[in-house]
């Protein structure tokens, strides 16, 4: 390298008084040229002043215009860089760059908090992006970009709206609510819609299966129990047809094999209906193959061989003796000396004589009260049922005033017509003449001819019509009878059931 001779401007005849010889300087005193520092080697000086020089060397310019001899990039001809720096060095930082907003984004879902911009050139750190509009910077799963979802209520794609309230919410997330008329916990099957939450003002809930929405007592978390065959807990079988059925409501019932109303100790199931071979609810029979044995009972001597007895017991049993001995099943033989005659007889209505031993004649009997022309003296007609309901129209005018008013009635003088009746059933039979007139009725009821007063009725519910319900045995009589209040009468028609 080459050594750049420094002269001073002192006169040239004051250099040489009394100096040795100096070797010419290179360059001419207008031809030196004032050096800078040039470290960066970009063209433009920094402040730090080399001096007077005849020519630059390496590392040195003529300018001190540099404000960073350190950055080659910062001159005062560089292009202002976003960078934070003054590159172009006319004292003013990253001018002529875009300033944009950059957005704190702590949940790093990449949206930021919109009111906590800070308005830049340059990111300002590396949690700050350049998407806003996140308005949970706590939860990485709640921003702009998120679907919503039912979720107790959080706003879950920051469009101001939640769950339900929200068109654009999942509705894979969403909960099935069935329709619960009854409120015993358990929707129909049938009724339901999906929400986020219960729909407000309809009786709704999470769990289906209910069978029966309008009893509390019917769904799949009651246990099953008789009641008619009713399915209680919604499993599809009903009563002893549900091998879940409450064994505490079901009763005992026994086989009746030889059909004596007795059934047999050693066979006997629990149900809630008696079934085909196990329909009695007694275990008293002592020998379930033979009708004549069952519970322990007097035996007959039978004279006349009829299946009757007479006279005194012989043995007292449950099991036939084996001697030719009759039981007191069989009743007690009124003519021990007729075969044609004897309790279990069928009464001849029409012979004057009583073979059934009953006490009753002919058409008194009960055998006789469905023939055509047996009429018992109190009754005009013979009412006898096949099955109920049933009806008889007919009127009371023209007929006779044979019976008095009961006690359910003071006011006499109506003609009126009795009717023999035989139910076909056991149970509650109801006589009605609801809708069955539109004159003023009343209805009464007798045990027997001239009997006891069973049931009277006038103005039923408060109209003018009558009705009685009277517990009936089938095959036994009763005397019903069509009235009229005071002297009232017309047609009428009279319902049974």
């Amino acid at each position: 390298m080459s050594t750049t001779l420094r002269w001073s401007t002192l006169p040239l005849a004051a250099l040489l008084v009394g100096c040795p010889e100096v070797v010419p300087p290179e360059c001419g005193e207008f031809d030196e040229v004032y050096a800078y520092v040039d470290a960066d080697g970009d063209g433009y000086g920094s402040p730090d002043a080399v001096g007077w020089v005849c020519s630059l060397s390496a590392g040195e310019i003529d300018n001190a215009s540099d404000c960073d001899d350190e950055s080659e990039d910062v001159h005062p001809n560089a292009p202002e860089a976003c960078d934070g720096k003054d590159n172009d060095c006319n004292d003013r930082i990253d001018e002529g760059n875009a300033f944009v907003p950059w957005y704190p984004d702590e949940d790093g879902d990449g949206f930021g908090v919109t009111p906590d911009a800070v308005i830049a050139c340059l990111s300002p750190g590396g949690n700050f992006i350049r998407t806003g509009n996140d308005c949970d910077d706590v939860s990485a799963t709640v921003n702009p970009a998120a679907v919503e979802v039912c979720n107790g209520g959080v706003d879950d794609d920051c469009d101001g709206f939640a769950d339900d309230v929200d068109p654009g919410v999942d509705p894979v997330s969403m909960t099935r609510w069935y329709l619960d008329d009854d409120a015993d916990g358990y929707g129909t099957n049938e009724v339901y819609s999906d929400f986020c939450n219960a729909p407000a003002g309809i009786p709704a809930v999470t769990q289906d299966g209910d069978c029966d929405d309008t009893r509390d007592t019917v769904n799949p978390g009651v246990t099953e129990i008789c009641n008619r065959l009713r399915d209680d807990d919604c499993d599809g079988l009903a009563d002893d047809l549900d091998p879940s059925i409450d064994p505490a409501t079901q009763r005992e019932f026994y086989a009746d094999t030889d059909g004596d109303g007795y059934g047999d100790p050693t066979a006997g199931a629990l149900a809630c209906v008696a079934t085909p071979g196990i329909g009695v609810t007694n275990d008293l029979d002592c020998d379930d193959t033979n009708i004549n044995a069952n519970l322990v009972q007097d035996w007959f001597n039978d004279t006349d061989g009829d299946g009757s007895g007479d006279g005194v017991p012989v043995l007292s049993t449950c099991l036939d003796p084996g001697l030719g001995l009759v039981s007191a099943q069989n009743g007690v033989d009124c003519e021990p000396n007729d075969p044609a005659v004897f309790p279990l007889n069928r009464e001849d209505c029409f012979d004057g004589a009583d073979q059934n031993c009953n006490g009753d004649l002919d058409c008194d009997d009960s055998d006789c009260f469905e023939e055509p022309t047996c009429v018992p003296p109190c009754a005009e007609e013979v009412w006898a049922p096949a099955s109920l309901p049933d009806q008889v129209a007919d009127t009371t005018v023209g007929k006779g005033d044979d019976f008095q008013p009961t006690t359910c009635s003071s006011a006499g003088g109506a003609p009126d017509i009795g009717y023999w009746f035989t139910s076909p059933v056991s149970g509650n039979v109801t006589f009605s003449l609801i809708g069955g007139a539109t004159w003023d009725t009343t209805l009464h009821a007798f045990d027997a001819c001239g009997g006891a007063v069973i049931g009277c009725n006038d103005d039923f519910g408060g109209g003018l019509q009558s009705e009685i319900t009277l517990s009936l045995t089938a095959g036994v009589p009763v005397l019903v009878v069509m009235d009229g209040y005071s002297a009232n009468s017309g047609a009428f028609t009279l319902t049974a059931d």
